[in-house]
């Protein structure tokens, strides 16, 4: 890795001038394109293997925008009941992932236990996962697809963060506080000290 203040690591571009994250353009151009193209508004269905791969990149576009992760409830939901279909269906209809199911289950505790276990637990998994069965978009989850859609294209919506919120952190005191259309202001107990911040004009 070339020693710069600006660098392109595991996908995201740190700026150590700034101290900002900022999800690559060509990546975040992908996902744009993908949402319009292979999950646009004519898309009624899906694949399990289609919406994990969905699912992983806006998460990780979700490390430049955190924003994103409080619209991703619904998209996980569905992949989650997709899941269980898959595997309920496999139950009924499979012999092969009932035999792989049981010998999962009745490896014993020993060392080549273990490695029957980790084996029959992935061929359990590859089954589940790369299903071809087809799942009904519901209205929730295409809502929340179109909205990031329009967030990600907007010029409006930040699409950076600070490096300090890449690592979720303990923080060492609550604010109390409240706001309204004028301000908004708090006391912090543990800090002992109050604040008070009134909006701009603009807001």
């Amino acid at each position: 890795m070339m020693v710069a203040p600006v660098n392109r690591v595991l996908g995201l571009t740190i700026n150590t001038h700034l101290l900002t994250v900022v999800v690559p353009y060509d990546f975040l151009h992908d996902v744009i394109n993908m949402l319009h193209t292979t999950w646009g508004q004519h898309r009624k269905t899906f694949v399990v293997s289609k919406a994990k791969i969905l699912t992983g990149n806006l998460n990780h576009i979700g490390f430049g925008d955190p924003w994103l992760k409080f619209l991703l409830g619904h998209i996980y939901s569905s992949l989650a009941h997709a899941l269980r279909w898959n595997q309920a269906h496999l139950v009924r209809t499979n012999y092969t992932f009932r035999c792989a199911l049981k010998a999962a289950r009745l490896a014993p505790a020993t060392p080549a236990g273990t490695v029957q276990r980790a084996f029959y637990t992935g061929t359990t998994a590859r089954l589940v996962h790369h299903n071809k069965s087809q799942h009904f978009i519901d209205r929730n989850t295409a809502r929340d697809l179109r909205l990031i859609e329009s967030a990600l294209r907007s010029s409006a919506t930040l699409k950076a963060c600070p490096i300090a919120h890449l690592i979720p952190r303990t923080p060492i005191g609550v604010a109390r506080s409240d706001s309204c259309l004028h301000a908004a202001g708090g006391y912090c107990i543990f800090a002992k000290f109050w604040w008070y911040l009134e909006w701009p004009q603009e807001i």
